[in-house]
């Protein structure tokens, strides 16, 4: 029905919100533990290339971009 499709949908997008946040907040705990960004190399991650997991390697790097790490 067209109340389950929008329920679906709504629930995707926040789902996809809470995704970008915990990458936000893995970065956050990566700078402040002053860990290393070798892990989030992209030719390691395309090595199995999980959608997910590239966009998460992506992002934590481009939150990180300008810091000390």
């Amino acid at each position: 029905t067209q109340f389950m499709s929008a329920h679906g949908v709504f629930a995707v997008m926040k789902a996809q919100r809470l995704s970008k946040r915990a990458d936000l907040i893995a970065a956050i705990s990566l700078d402040a533990y002053d860990g290393h960004l070798e892990p989030f190399d992209e030719k390691l991650h395309l090595i199995r290339p999980h959608l997910g997991q590239l966009e998460t390697s992506q992002n934590i790097v481009r939150f990180l971009e300008g810091s000390e790490l």
